[in-house]
């Protein structure tokens, strides 16, 4: 599973963005500086809503489907801010987590308890947590922003470290800034994002055994943010991972090959306490 699934890594997956136009004396009249606002003891509220179906085959036989549901709501704490307010510590609470798994005709619910996380981030959205560095927001870990001035069209780059994903390997991401449009309570920036990552001879385990093959994944988000409140509205996100390689079994090493789709969707719900208009 990916870094940001809840059940395996919920409550890393930053979900608020704050963009905003910097003071918007940085920006010109056709480009602007996009940078996180931070404000101690703020509380943001996004609940995040997951679908994935997975289908596999194993030594040419076709595999039971799965399809599991997740939600949860997570909420980002800004516990300090530093002077000059470059930095912020964060601290990442999850409720409400309940995932629904349907396999061959079979129901299972749980909901996990996920701890709590902290981790610090900058202005331009690259999230510090155990000496890896990132994109901190959102459920695959985008919210990488540019670091110049940017209009509608322009288009900057970033990286996903996805270590606790399938495949584990360092996912290249494009950036464009595709529109900027009025709302009811500010303008509302839309940023899509695409990253894939195709590795060699991968060796890893899964749920079904060890695995050797050729991993390949591929994002692709769209984002919604507030550009007046600083922060993010929502995103929808797919995800495809497919695996074909071999199985290394009790009885014997097979051909394994594994499809999995992610639908995630993410929507503001709260901020400071109260509910948002």
């Amino acid at each position: 599973m990916n870094a940001r699934r809840v059940v395996t890594r919920c409550g890393l997956a930053a979900a608020f963005l704050s963009l905003a136009a910097s003071g918007q004396a940085a920006a010109s009249a056709s480009k602007t500086m996009l940078r996180y606002h931070f404000t101690a003891g703020q509380t943001i509220g996004y609940q995040l809503s997951q679908t994935s179906t997975i289908a596999a085959t194993q030594g040419g036989r076709l595999l039971p489907g799965e399809q599991d549901r997740t939600s949860a709501l997570e909420q980002y704490r800004f516990l300090s801010v530093d002077p000059t307010a470059v930095h912020a510590k964060l601290l990442i609470h999850t409720s409400k987590a309940t995932q629904t798994a349907r396999q061959a005709g079979k129901v299972l619910t749980v909901r996990p308890t996920v701890p709590d996380q902290k981790f610090t981030l900058s202005r331009d959205g690259w999230e510090t947590s155990a000496g890896m560095t990132r994109g901190g927001y959102s459920v695959y870990d985008f919210g990488i922003l540019a670091d110049h001035a940017v209009k509608v069209g322009d288009r900057w780059t970033s990286i996903i470290e996805n270590t606790v994903g399938i495949p584990k390997a360092t996912l290249a991401c494009t950036n464009t800034l595709t529109r900027i449009e009025p709302a009811t309570k500010g303008p509302l920036a839309t940023v899509t994002t695409g990253c894939k990552t195709t590795t060699g001879r991968t060796v890893v385990t899964i749920a079904a055994g060890p695995f050797a093959g050729t991993a390949t994944e591929v994002l692709g988000a769209t984002w919604q943010f507030d550009v007046t409140a600083g922060r993010f509205a929502g995103e929808q996100v797919t995800r495809t991972v497919v695996l074909t390689g071999t199985l290394s079994t009790a009885k014997a090493d097979v051909h394994y090959g594994l499809r999995e789709v992610d639908h995630v969707s993410l929507v503001l719900a709260t901020a400071t306490g109260g509910p948002i208009g």
